[in-house]
């Protein structure tokens, strides 16, 4: 009975051993009961009864106390923890390799439900900070950025290419001054007839044009033998030999007349060179007309009228608006007087004229208008200009000398004249001229720093282009355009003379100042000049520097809701002036406007109010439930 049930215990204890091992090792060679047991005391050896032997547990206490049977042996396999690298380790040798076959993860059973319980997982903690600096390790610095430094290159055959010498080349037409100095046409006077002299006296050069109002003509009146729009540009300067002035080479020239005479509008020395100079052009312009449409005014008397354009933010009753009248009267004197025009005579004509605020007589009326307002005139009148939209526009009149910027709103009236309405207008330095000087002052400093000989006879060519301001022709399109055989090499933060004007300067005062500040004074509206047209005028607006400016106005970095649209100023049917190509009409707009536009009120725009929030009104309150009743 005792053999039969150690039999059969044996047998199933041998049978649950091997069927867990070899489930988990399947092609593993066959193991006696004593490795599988891991360390098993077999109970048919010898008893061992050191101490060491001793039984330890309760199943060698069993086994020891059971008899022994020859063939028969009771085996206990020890269950021992399986560390989970050891475990991940079998999985992966359990797990069917690439030679067995292709194996696709997401098809195994179950792979669904683990990839939602991955998308349920959080995200691993991410500290921007180290936790525990002291044990991490410092970050590389980042390298130091390179020394600003400008480098020259200097050739040995470096030379000055560009020479300013060309504006004392320029050959007047060949017109008696003397013929200019009556008033009117020789012969019966007849019936009146009103003819403007719009006068723009401009940084480099004079342009006049003549307005007839009653035929409805405009004359643009030449001043130099030259092709194209040269030779309606007169430079700003005049010759003193003796006391007398003159248009042609003399002993003295006064240069740099309209930037003078805005730093130092009281020195009564500058306003007779002015009234000089003044004189001379009308003298001119009255015997061209004299000589050239004699026909047309025969027997007609000439209603004079004398217009003068000046910036616009200038154009208020202020002391310098009069002592610009005052000149203005003064030269018209001078010009009708007999003999040379001399300084006694200009100083004689200032003295009769001071103290008077209205400079109007019989034989001339003297105004002084907006150039702005003259300047859109052709815009305003043309078939682009629709009476009904908004009509908001930014002007950029980039002068010799100075950028005159304006953001305004025009609109006609039922008198015929035209009302502007100006939200900000910045009048600035930064005209071409202007640029040209601080190229050269630029370029001296880097050549004083130069120990190259070729570099000291550089710099003292360029004192000879520094001061002249009434040249006609372009200056460089880039500021490297005066050498040959000099390069300039950047290291750093430093920038070429032209980026650090157009950025600093240009860009500052036409974007800055002249929409992004009344945009946030509350001045105009953000709507208003989303989509804004504006016109890029002037002389200057040939140099690509300039041209840049419809960049900046262009959805520009910080400034994407501003669209500003570049227009061009067609020329007007209305005005004779042979051999001038349109592109270059915009040299004349200001001339030509003056000759022409009545300008009625320009109000300064002023910010717009605040609109304080009411509170919403309680109908509730006003209600009476029915059981109040």
């Amino acid at each position: 009975m005792v053999a039969s049930f150690f039999d059969a215990y044996n047998a199933a204890l041998s049978e649950k051993a091997n069927r867990g091992v070899l489930a988990e090792f399947p092609e593993d060679k066959p193991t006696t009961d004593a490795e599988m047991a891991g360390g098993i005391e077999n109970v048919s050896e010898p008893k061992d009864t050191s101490p060491i032997h001793q039984p330890h547990s309760e199943s060698e206490r069993i086994a020891k106390e059971l008899p022994t049977h020859p063939g028969i042996s009771v085996t206990y396999k020890k269950h021992r923890s399986i560390p989970k690298a050891e475990q991940r380790k079998k999985k992966s040798e359990s797990e069917p390799t690439a030679s067995d076959g292709l194996v696709i993860k997401s098809l195994l059973p179950g792979a669904r439900r683990m990839d939602k319980k991955k998308s349920k997982l959080k995200p691993p903690l991410v500290f921007k900070v180290p936790r525990y600096p002291y044990i991490q390790t410092s970050r590389p610095a980042k390298p130091p950025k390179p020394p600003s430094e400008i480098r020259l290159k200097i050739s040995p055959d470096a030379d000055l290419i560009w020479d300013a010498g060309f504006q004392t080349a320029f050959q007047l037409l060949k017109i008696d001054e003397l013929e200019g100095i009556p008033e009117q046409f020789t012969g019966q006077a007849g019936l009146g007839r009103d003819l403007v002299m719009g006068l723009d006296f401009g940084t480099s050069s004079v342009k006049l044009v003549l307005g007839d109002r009653g035929a409805g003509k405009a004359y643009a009146v030449p001043f130099v033998a030259a092709a194209g729009v040269n030779a309606y540009l007169l430079p700003s300067r005049v010759f003193e030999t003796n006391g007398v002035f003159s248009l042609s080479p003399g002993a003295t020239a006064h240069r740099d007349l309209k930037l003078r005479f805005l730093a130092k509008s009281f020195d009564i020395n500058l306003q007779e060179t002015l009234v000089g100079f003044l004189g001379l052009v009308i003298r001119r312009c009255r015997a061209w007309l004299f000589r050239e449409h004699a026909d047309s005014f025969a027997n007609r008397t000439v209603l004079w009228k004398l217009v003068l354009g000046r910036a616009i933010d200038r154009t208020m009753n202020d002391e310098v608006g009069q002592v610009m009248g005052r000149i203005l009267a003064a030269a018209w004197t001078v010009a009708g007087e007999a003999g040379a025009i001399c300084r006694t005579a200009c100083t004689k004509a200032l003295l009769s004229l001071q103290g008077q605020s209205e400079f109007n007589s019989e034989a001339v009326e003297v105004s002084v208008v907006p150039e702005l307002a003259a300047q859109i005139y052709g815009f305003v009148m043309s078939r682009q200009f629709d009476l009904k939209a908004k009509n908001f526009y930014l002007f950029v009149d980039i002068g010799a000398g100075s950028v005159d910027v304006s953001l305004f709103r025009v609109k006609s009236t039922d008198m015929g004249t035209w009302d502007f309405s100006l939200f900000t207008s910045v009048v600035e330095p930064n005209g071409v001229i202007n640029l040209h000087r601080v190229r050269l002052e630029w370029w001296r400093q880097q050549l004083v720093t130069d120990i190259d000989d070729v570099a000291g006879k550089l710099n003292e060519k360029l004192q000879n282009i520094h001061n002249p301001t009434e040249q006609t022709l372009p200056i460089p399109a880039h500021y490297d355009g005066y050498f040959r055989g000099v390069k300039a090499e950047f290291f750093g933060d430093s920038v070429s003379p032209d980026e650090h004007f157009y950025l600093n300067r240009l860009v500052s005062q036409v974007r800055g100042q002249g929409i992004h500040k009344p945009v946030n004074s509350r001045i105009v509206g953000r709507v208003d000049v989303a989509n804004l047209p504006f016109f890029l005028c002037g002389g200057g607006s040939r140099l690509p520097l300039y041209k840049d400016l419809s960049n900046a106005l262009h959805r520009a970095p910080d400034f994407q809701w501003l669209q500003a649209h570049r227009r061009e100023l067609g020329v007007p049917n209305d005005l004779v002036a042979p051999g001038l190509p349109q592109a270059d009409y915009d040299r004349l707009s200001v001339a030509y406007g003056l000759s022409f536009v009545d300008v009625g009120d320009v109000a300064v725009a002023q910010a717009m109010p605040i609109i304080e929030s009411v509170g919403l009104v309680d109908w509730r309150s006003n209600f009476h439930d029915k059981d109040q009743c």
